[in-house]
């Protein structure tokens, strides 16, 4: 009886040590604001969520994680977010450009690809007309990644004929002298004056003046 008095004493004090440290934890939960933030890890780039950094933080289901590689992300990693519609808003422009870089990068290692892919689907076309196999399948898949690639092909044709004529933002419009943009609008030109303020007259004027006259 001895011996378990100490032990239930230890437990007793235990007990009361750990119950206000959960308090603590707790309270702190509470006053502490709730924080989005992204991290790069292992290649890729992902949203987070919490109040205690990484004491408490968890991946976000908002944004499934984005193969980066060695992208240079530094400047969205460096923030925090108070709510998770800011911190995906911060990534949208980020997202856009990206999106042309890697477009940018394809495009000539499509072109190699869609070489090929015209051979392949000739012999596969014709080994189907003399009947050496049934691939309508893999013919149809063929063409529709041509096809595929042919309208990506106008949309970069049509994208930098764009950037080029100036027309992506603001087609067929003129900035005025105030600078607003909008339709184009004849400018008055101011008489010339000859002397002590006697203005001179075009033809077209002096013709109509010398009718009436």
């Amino acid at each position: 009886m001895a011996e378990q008095q100490p032990t239930k004493s230890l437990i007793g004090r235990g007990v009361i040590i750990v119950i206000p440290l959960i308090i603590i934890v707790m309270l702190v939960l509470i006053m502490f604001p709730t924080r989005y933030y992204y991290k790069v890890s292992d290649g890729q780039l992902s949203l987070w969520v919490g109040k205690l950094g990484w004491l408490d933080s968890q991946q976000s289901k908002a944004l499934d994680p984005i193969p980066v590689g060695n992208a240079d992300f530094s400047q969205l990693t460096q923030q925090s977010f108070e709510t998770e519609s800011e911190a995906l808003s911060a990534i949208g422009s980020l997202i856009t450009t990206r999106i042309e870089e890697e477009k940018a990068k394809v495009l000539p290692l499509e072109k190699q690809v869609a070489d090929v892919y015209k051979q392949l689907l000739g012999y596969l076309k014709a080994a189907q007309k003399i009947g050496l196999q049934e691939n309508a399948d893999e013919i149809a898949a063929v063409e529709g990644w041509l096809n595929h690639y042919q309208v990506r092909l106008q949309q970069e044709h049509a994208a930098k004929s764009r950037r080029v004529t100036g027309s992506e933002t603001f087609p067929y419009e003129m900035v005025g002298r105030s600078g607003e943009k909008g339709p184009a609008k004849a400018i008055e030109r101011p008489k010339e004056t000859h002397g002590a303020g006697h203005e001179s007259e075009s033809p077209a004027q002096h013709g109509v003046k010398a009718a009436h006259e």
